[in-house]
């Protein structure tokens, strides 16, 4: 009997604790309307910064990567005797390497950490204009042939302006830089004849232009085939000059791959192209701590706004706290109602902030990457919990004003 007696009491006692909750919630709409707002903007501003900063790495990196290749492959010496395919072959010359050691390579990465990677193999040829010989002179213009997957290549360096922008695939097909094209008078379509020393012989190679390319650098002057089809005039069988890889991550990542890799094929130099990814790592670090000091500013200044508004409600409510307190109420009790009340406004402002930072947030992303950020989940418990765990402690200096109200003073003349 005393115990289900009891179990009323708490049960009433709960129940009245409620209603006093969600009627002080309700009388006091506009200071309760300034404190949602309040932390709803501080937790919108939040959220749209932390959506920025857990998705910034991935766009910024896929920004990075038209700049080109990070890391440079290249033979350092003769290959001693081995079935290993990542060190050169003795059947190649020492200034080469074998292609298969990009596949290994191209393996080695995963889903978080793709590798792409472009085998290049160099030559001199002289380039005549097959379709108008009387454009030029019969001992032809001096060129840099290129052997390589110009597609892939193509991917690595997107920042190359190609023209028209027809996927290039065939062995009779190449490539030429701009500047090749106004010295030889070549316009896509025409043929493009190269003559290759190779020893004390000539190759002979007969292409058609598929696309001119301009890129504002050295590569306006080159020439670009298949890489089957240089290999097969040199007569060299799976060797390439050098290789470019681009491995996304931070500069940390890419030097511990670059590790790996000079680990595993000890035959090849290594080197990191370290203007690019340095600068990638310097600018993903600077973005992510202004993300971060910009978050704390912004919660520091709801803090402050918190602080004033609360403390304004506490005061405007002495009477109703100073008679609480003459019906038996606890300070602990009042300054749990109102840790409470700050809770829950708290708990939707983070809620609905949420959703306002991550719209802002695609809209940035559309602004800056031309893209909209992916939605950060992960986000929202940090949101929240910050949101919460800021108002409480902007909360706790003006609740404390509760203990100081004394019911015989608030009271008179009542």
């Amino acid at each position: 009997m005393i115990n289900r007696r009891l179990n009323s009491v708490k049960g009433g006692s709960r129940r009245l604790g409620w209603r006093i909750l969600g009627r002080s919630l309700s009388l006091k709409r506009p200071q309760v309307l300034v404190t949602l707002l309040s932390l709803t903007i501080g937790a919108a501003v939040a959220a749209m910064l932390l959506n920025l900063y857990g998705d910034a790495q991935a766009k910024m990196t896929r920004e990075f990567r038209a700049f080109g290749a990070n890391l440079i492959l290249s033979p350092s010496g003769m290959a001693r005797e081995s079935g290993n395919p990542a060190e050169v072959q003795d059947s190649l010359d020492a200034s080469l390497m074998n292609e298969d050691v990009l596949e290994e390579i191209r393996r080695s990465g995963s889903e978080a950490r793709r590798i792409t990677a472009v085998g290049i193999l160099h030559a001199v040829a002289r380039a005549r204009n097959a379709t108008d010989r009387s454009a030029l002179g019969d001992s032809g213009d001096p060129v840099i042939v290129v052997g390589t997957d110009f597609t892939l290549l193509h991917q690595l360096y997107p920042a190359w302006r190609l023209s028209p922008t027809a996927a290039v695939g065939g062995l009779s097909e190449a490539v030429i830089g701009e500047q090749v094209a106004e010295q030889l008078f070549l316009e896509r379509g025409d043929d493009l004849e190269l003559e290759i020393g190779v020893g004390g012989a000539s190759a002979q190679i007969r292409v058609k232009i598929a696309a001119i390319v301009s890129t504002g650098g050295p590569e306006d002057g080159q020439v670009f085939l298949p890489l089957a089809r240089l290999q097969e005039a040199l007569g060299i069988d799976g060797g390439i000059s050098l290789a470019e890889l681009r491995v996304d991550g931070s500069t940390q990542e890419i030097e511990a791959v670059a590790a790996r890799i000079a680990d595993a094929f000890p035959k090849l130099d290594v080197r990191p192209v370290r203007e690019i990814v340095y600068s990638e790592g310097q600018v993903l670090n600077t973005v992510r701590w202004l993300l971060l000091t910009l978050t704390m500013i912004i919660l520091a200044i709801t803090a402050l706004c918190l602080i004033a508004t609360i403390t304004a409600i506490v005061l405007e409510r002495q009477r109703e706290i100073g008679l609480m307190k003459a019906l038996g109420a606890s300070d602990r009790l009042l300054m749990g109602f109102f840790l409470a009340e700050v809770g829950v406004l708290a708990s939707a402002g983070s809620l609905v902030g949420f959703g306002l930072g991550a719209i802002l947030s695609r809209f940035l992303g559309v602004q800056l990457f031309g893209i909209p950020l992916d939605l950060h989940w992960p986000a929202l418990p940090w949101v929240t919990l910050t949101t919460v765990g800021v108002a409480l402690v902007a909360a706790w200096s003006p609740v404390r004003v509760v203990r100081r109200i004394r019911p015989a003073i608030v009271l008179k003349g009542e």
